[in-house]
């Protein structure tokens, strides 16, 4: 080769190197759709570059196409078999694509050709920690630390799984180490807030909530350095709903205390939830978080109210604090039998929730409840998971409720009525709970082995709700041991006369 095409050659690739470069910049803005882009143009020029294969990979993992990313990196191992990079990112793509098995597969390759890449380890170690296999991703991430002393994501990635293992001093150490190492990083203080919440710490926990504005993502509004700090107000105070139904029934519980301290509560929530939300105590009126926010004095998010107020016990809060307007509507079950026990009973929560197959149980898995006497369950489920009920066998199938729940638009307003006439509520970790811990309704919550922050780590006992009993997995992924539980309590459950429970 002469000298002149050697230069070409060499321009040609610090020419690509520089293409790459900018689309990792794009990667790291989460520009994901003009790294795409980007990528299109660079394979257009290189078709065969196993490297560019895996950004366009990467980029539509960012963009939330996993369908796609995942085809896209299937096309990048088959270029290159050898590349640990492709077939960790392809594992990475099956697993939030939901495919499981060819994720597991995949990073057992990955790790297989570069067991000592920090990256690739990385990958494996939070595959780990979603497949509830706490202790392994430990060791795994605890080796990334020692191939990457100075890197800090590497800390959070190890103080996360000794969270879920249930190491709460552990997980804030690491915390706090990454902190000290880089201040500002992302997501961090909001990590922390999980692990000092689950420990029970709520006079610590609730201001470190305020770490959610520093999340990946987060886009705190502008107003919030204005936020209101639980002074007495001459006039209307607004409470922004924020994150999921079930977290704004809980803390609908600081409503009442705040309004005390202001002339008119206004909650601006989805508009689906106005029906109930007007029904808690201390609220003046509701607006639809789809329109302009009214007139106010002054302006909160939902997951500040505790702080602001103070708040350091729950033990203050009267139960129930929502439905005492409630309005007596037609009964919605049939007679109570002689010795009867009604049971509501959802398991299937939202299916876009990260870990949602780790606190969700099959209803088959539930099926040795179904036989015992003098017990009728009702189904509260609705939307994903209500299919389930078919694989029942029809003389102890749940009778179906959920197809006749809040078809109005209003949410959660049937499914109050419907739990008032019932003696108990069994549930997964889902907005129902919070819903009947609210209504005062006696609730039973089946807990996965690393629960949400909210249930705490050992206790029978929520502090949230007097009448709730949580049930605990021992260990990762094991239902089983948990029906047994329910199974011997609900046969030992006793009605008061009137319906009202022990």
């Amino acid at each position: 080769m002469s000298n002149a095409l050697a230069r070409e050659g060499v321009l040609q690739n610090a020419r690509f190197e520089r293409a790459q470069e900018a689309v990792s910049v794009k990667l790291r803005a989460a520009k994901f759709g003009e790294a795409i882009g980007l990528c299109a143009e660079l394979l257009e020029a290189a078709p065969d570059r196993v490297e560019v294969w895996v950004l366009l990979g990467r980029a539509l993992i960012g963009a939330g196409e996993f369908t796609e990313a995942v085809g896209v990196l299937s096309k990048a191992v088959a270029l290159d078999d050898t590349s640990s990079l492709a077939w960790s990112f392809l594992g990475h793509a099956q697993r939030l694509n939901g495919q499981l098995q060819g994720a597991s597969s995949s990073m057992s390759t990955a790790v297989s050709l570069s067991p000592s890449d920090p990256d690739v380890l990385t990958r494996h170690g939070l595959l780990q920690c979603f497949l509830a296999d706490y202790d392994v991703a430990i060791e795994t991430l605890k080796r990334v630390c020692e191939l990457a002393p100075d890197n800090t994501v590497a800390l959070v990635n190890l103080g996360n799984a000794l969270r879920l293992s249930g190491d709460i001093e552990g997980s804030i150490s690491l915390y706090d180490k990454a902190l000290a190492q880089s201040p500002g990083m992302a997501g961090v203080k909001w990590n922390r807030a999980m692990a000092v919440l689950l420990s029970g710490d709520f006079a610590s926990g609730f201001p470190a909530l305020e770490g959610r504005h520093s999340k990946v993502g987060a886009n705190p509004p502008e107003w919030i350095a204005d936020s209101w700090q639980g002074e007495k107000i001459e006039g209307s105070l607004l409470v922004e709903a924020e994150q999921g139904f079930g977290d704004l029934l809980q803390f609908a519980r600081f409503f009442s205390a705040a309004a005390k301290q202001c002339e008119l509560l206004i909650v601006r929530c989805h508009p689906k939830m106005a029906s109930i939300m007007i029904l808690v105590d201390g609220v003046s009126s509701v607006v639809s978080n789809l329109e302009a926010p009214p007139e106010h004095m002054s302006r909160i998010q939902l997951f500040s109210l505790p702080s602001a107020l103070g708040v350091v016990d729950l033990s203050q809060t009267l139960i129930p604090y929502i439905g005492r307007g409630l309005p007596p509507r037609e009964p919605w079950l049939t007679p109570r039998c002689q010795g009867e026990i009604r049971v509501g009973l959802t398991w299937q929560g939202n299916t876009n929730y990260e870990r949602d197959h780790l606190r969700s149980v099959a209803i088959q898995r539930l099926g040795a409840l179904f036989a015992i006497e003098n017990v009728t369950f009702y189904s509260l489920q609705k939307y994903e998971g209500a299919e389930q009920l078919s694989s029942i066998e029809p003389s102890v199938r749940p009778i179906d409720l959920g197809g006749r729940l809040d078809n109005s638009g209003a949410a959660f307003i049937d499914t109050a009525q419907a739990m008032r006439e019932l003696d108990l509520v069994i549930s997964t970790d889902t907005s129902t709970v919070h819903l009947a811990g609210a209504l005062g309704v006696e609730c039973w919550v089946l807990l996965p082995y690393a629960p949400d922050w909210r249930w705490g780590l050992a206790s029978e006992n929520s502090p949230w709700y007097p009448n709730m009993r949580l049930f605990r997995q021992t260990s990762p992924k094991d239902w089983g041991s948990v029906v047994d539980k329910v199974k011997r309590a609900l046969r030992a459950f006793e009605v008061r006369d009137g319906g009202t429970l022990r």
